[in-house]
């Protein structure tokens, strides 16, 4: 019987017929280039299929065939053979019973103490009071006043922000709304989600660019600072960071996605510490500070993010929101290269080309003080979708200062 007969016959792939071949569990004859199929190989398919039903492991299964095969066993004596085999097995699989059911146990345990203090201990944060005075309408630059404000500890949980030029701004679940549109984005992958969906070589590179940052970081530098964050997403840099932020610091954290804020809001607030962060969802040209109040920019590839769909360079549109001494932490998207049906339009690929980038920043008075070039990457995952088979992208990181 040929191979293909032999598959059908056993209701099986012609490939996982020649999967058992290659691992000896079968022994067709050979008959040129083709294998012949006899009644051996059937008792032999037989035995496999029955030791698999029973949980035997594929290399199990070969030790046991290659015994029976040794001895040339009577009747009798492979049925002795066998009820060895499936007592041992037998006993092997109530240890291991044994041993899930107080795994089973312990993490049942594990999850009512995790379930019950999930929500016991949780810190709300909102829009301190305090924070009101250094925002501004992000129309005409006037001053937010506030109005059927709910507020808890000094936070402000909801209630609205109105300007004397008729616009008017809410907080909601202790984040400001700039942009409504923005706030009611589909919530945004899970952190279990993002990693199972990505690359993870794309994962690797992210980590060691995080890593990097926080190795060249001095907290010092952060006394008494307004940080922010452009495009912060589910936060990766904020997290990494968030024990080392001083008490002094206003970390604010600026998204157009209000799902992703709500998120990163949420996991923060179950954290053992309160730290001094203002979510702001709005556009990155709707950013609610007025001229020369930042001292610290984080941008992790909020600006390339951005520069997808503009031409011009992010940081440039936002450097009245700086002060002349300020600091930069970046990382960019660079591509080496740009294949012929590239997500990224050729008026907007200066910004994500890495000499271009370093331009761009020399040309806004940055002085780099740390540089960090990732390993070429070639692919992300559902999340990443910019890449296009040939292209080769890295992550371009940027630490420095202003001289003032």
């Amino acid at each position: 019987m040929k191979i293909g007969s032999f598959a059908q016959q056993n209701h099986v792939g012609i490939d996982t017929i020649r999967h058992y071949i290659s691992l000896e569990l079968l022994f067709p004859k050979r008959q040129g280039v083709q294998f012949e199929f006899d009644e051996r190989c059937q008792s032999d398919f037989n035995a496999v299929i029955g030791l698999k039903r029973l949980g035997f492991s594929l290399s199990e299964i070969k030790k046991i065939i290659l015994i029976r095969r040794l001895g040339e066993m009577t009747k009798f004596q492979q049925d002795d053979y066998y009820l060895e085999i499936f007592r041992g097995r037998l006993k092997s699989i109530e240890a291991e019973t044994k041993k899930l059911s107080q795994f089973k146990s312990l993490l049942r345990e594990e999850i009512r103490g995790l379930s019950s203090a999930k929500d016991d201990h949780a810190l709300k944060m909102g829009v301190d009071l305090s924070w009101l005075s250094r925002l501004k309408c992000p129309s005409c630059g006037g001053r937010l006043i506030l109005s059927e404000a709910a507020v808890t500890d000094d936070m402000v949980m909801c209630g609205r922000l109105h300007c004397g030029c008729g616009n008017e701004y809410a907080i909601a679940d202790g984040i400001l709304c700039i942009d409504a549109e923005a706030a009611g984005k589909k919530p945004p992958p899970g952190i279990m989600a993002y990693i199972r969906n990505t690359d993870s070589e794309y994962l690797n590179q992210l980590y060691k660019t995080l890593e990097w940052k926080t190795a060249n970081i001095g907290f010092s530098d952060f006394e008494n600072r307004v940080i922010l964050d452009l495009g912060s997403g589910v936060g990766f840099f904020l997290r990494s960071i968030y024990k080392d932020l001083p008490a002094s610091s206003l970390y604010i954290a600026v998204d157009n996605d209000g799902s992703a804020l709500r998120s990163l809001k949420r996991i923060l607030e179950r954290a053992d510490i309160r730290k001094n962060i203002l979510f702001v969802c709005c556009d990155f040209s709707h950013i609610p500070l007025p001229d020369e109040s930042v001292d610290i920019l984080c941008d992790m590839a909020g600006t390339s993010n951005y520069c997808f769909d503009h031409e011009d360079f992010l940081l440039k549109t936002l450097n009245p929101l700086l002060k002349k001494d300020s600091m930069l932490i970046s990382s960019f998207l660079t591509f080496r290269n740009f294949s012929e049906n590239s997500l990224i339009r050729p008026a907007c690929r200066r910004n994500f080309r890495e000499d271009t980038v370093r331009e761009q920043l020399l040309q806004l008075s940055f002085i780099p003080e740390a540089e960090n070039v990732s390993a070429v990457i070639t692919k992300g995952g559902i999340y990443e979708s910019y890449f296009r088979p040939g292209e080769k992208v890295t992550i371009y990181s940027f630490i420095g200062k202003r001289s003032g």
